[in-house]
C-alpha cells in the first residue's frame, strides 16, 4: 500500500536509532529507576494473571503494579541493559498479547503511564525511543490488533514538540501511521491528526537536512493514509507541493507522488487535472536523470537501478489510476474525454517501463535505453497542448 522505499518498519526504526546515536552524551549522564530484583520471583504469578484476565488472592491489582513498576518496567531504564531494549518491548508485546480482561487493561493502561514519563524526563535517548515505540504499539484489543485511542496524545504531543529529538519525532510518527492506517475513530481526532501533519510537512519542507527530507516523507503518507483532500483541499496541495519540488531527494518526491494515489479526489473541488499529472510526468523524467545518475556516480549494477526506479514508477502509477477502487487517484479528476484521454497517454508512456522491469529475463540488463525511451515518451507528452 504504501511505497516501498518506506514501508519497512525497521527501516525507520533504524533511522531513528542512528539519529540519536550522534547525541554523544554518556549514559551515565541520565537517569535510571531503581530496579527491585527480588521480585523477579513473582514473574509466574504475575503470568498466570494475564492469562486469566483477573486478579487473584494470591496476586491481588497491587502486587500486579508493584512488579511493573518497581521490577519490570524499570529494567528498560538501566544504562547497563541498553542493548536489551528492542527485546525488552518484544516481550512486553508478548505479554500484552497473552493479557486478557481486566489484566490487559490494567497492564496497557500502567504501561502508556510508564512510558510517557519516560519520554518527559532526562532518560537515555535510546530509553525515550523504546517507549515511543511502546506507545505507539499499544492495542485496546489485542485481536484483531486495535491501537489504543489514548496513546493518540503522546504520539501527537511528540510529534508538535520542535524540542524533541528527530528519532523521537520519528518513532511517534511510526506509532501515528500504525493508528492512521487502522482508521482513526471520529472525525475531530482526523481534523486534529490533520493539523498536526500539515504543519509539519510546511516546516520540513525547508529543511536543508536529508533527515528532515526523510520525515516529510513519512509525513506525506500518512497524510496520503488519511484519504481526505483536506479543507479547502489543502492535504491535496501540501501533497502535490511536496510531490513537485525538485529540491527534495527522489526518494521522498515518490511518497508524495504516491500520496496523491490514496486520497479520495473525486468529490473534490477547483482541481485542474491538468497540473497534477504534468507533476507526476515531470517527476518520472526527474526520476530517469537521477537513476542514471546515481548508476554512472555509484557503479550500480543493472539490478540495482532496476530496483531503485521500480518504486518510481509504481508511484506513478498509482498516482493516475489510484491506489484501490475507493481512490482512483488523478482519473477521478478528469471531467472529460480529452482529460481521460490525456492521463491514458502519461499511463501508456510509462507501462513499457514496467513491463521490462518486471520480465525476469531483463533483469541484468542495462537499464539506459529503458531510461532514454520513457524520458523521450514523458517529455513528448509534457510539450503536447
Amino acid at each position: 500500500m504504501l511505497t516501498k522505499m518506506w514501508q519497512s518498519k525497521s527501516v525507520c526504526v533504524l533511522f531513528a536509532a542512528t539519529l540519536l546515536s550522534c547525541q554523544a552524551v554518556r549514559a551515565a549522564d541520565y537517569k535510571e529507576l531503581k530496579c527491585d530484583e527480588s521480585l523477579k520471583r513473582n514473574v509466574f504469578a504475575v503470568n498466570q494473571v494475564l492469562r486469566a484476565g483477573r486478579f487473584s488472592e494470591t496476586t491481588s491489582e497491587a502486587d500486579f503494579r508493584k512488579f511493573f513498576l518497581d521490577f519490570y518496567l524499570p529494567q528498560w531504564t538501566l544504562a547497563k541493559d541498553l542493548g536489551k531494549l528492542p527485546k525488552n518491548r518484544q516481550d512486553l508485546n508478548n505479554k500484552l498479547k497473552q493479557a486478557t480482561g481486566q489484566a490487559h487493561d490494567a497492564l496497557t493502561k500502567l504501561v502508556l503511564e510508564f512510558m510517557t514519563g519516560l519520554l518527559n524526563d532526562n532518560y537515555h535517548p535510546a530509553v525515550q525511543l523504546n517507549a515511543m515505540l511502546a506507545i505507539g504499539e499499544l492495542n485496546s484489543v489485542e485481536n484483531p490488533p486495535t491501537p489504543l485511542p489514548e496513546a493518540l496524545e503522546p504520539l501527537l504531543a511528540t510529534v508538535n514538540d520542535s524540542q524533541k529529538s528527530d528519532g523521537l519525532r520519528v518513532a511517534a510518527l511510526i506509532g501515528l501511521q500504525r493508528h492512521v492506517a487502522a482508521k482513526l475513530p471520529n472525525d475531530d481526532l482526523r481534523k486534529q491528526v490533520t493539523a498536526s501533519l500539515l504543519k509539519q510537512a510546511d516546516q520540513l519542507a525547508s529543511a536543508d537536512q536529508a533527515g528532515r527530507h526523510w520525515i516529510l516523507a513519512q509525513v506525506v503518507e500518512i497524510l496520503g493514509q488519511l484519504g481526505s483532500p483536506g479543507d479547502d483541499n489543502a492535504v491535496y496541495q501540501t501533497i502535490l507541493k511536496t510531490a513537485a519540488n525538485v529540491k527534495l531527494p527522489i526518494v521522498t518526491r515518490t511518497s508524495a507522488i504516491e500520496a496523491l494515489g490514496h486520497l479520495d479526489l473525486a468529490g473534490a473541488q477547483n482541481i485542474d487535472v491538468n497540473e497534477p499529472a504534468a507533476a507526476v510526468a515531470q517527476f518520472v523524467v526527474d526520476a530517469c536523470s537521477e537513476v542514471a545518475r546515481l548508476a554512472k556516480q555509484s557503479n550500480y549494477s543493472p539490478a540495482e537501478s532496476h530496483r531503485w526506479l521500480r518504486p518510481c514508477l509504481e508511484a506513478a502509477t498509482i498516482a493516475l489510476g489510484g491506489a484501490d477502487d475507493a481512490h482512483k487517484g488523478l482519473s477521478s479528476l478528469a471531467k472529460s474525454s480529452a482529460q481521460r484521454s490525456r492521463l491514458d497517454q502519461l499511463q501508456k508512456c510509462i507501462a513499457p517501463a514496467i513491463a521490462f522491469l518486471d520480465a525476469k529475463e531483463h533483469e541484468q540488463e542495462p537499464l539506459d535505453p529503458t531510461l532514454e525511451t520513457l524520458r523521450g515518451a514523458v517529455d513528448g507528452w509534457l510539450k503536447q497542448k
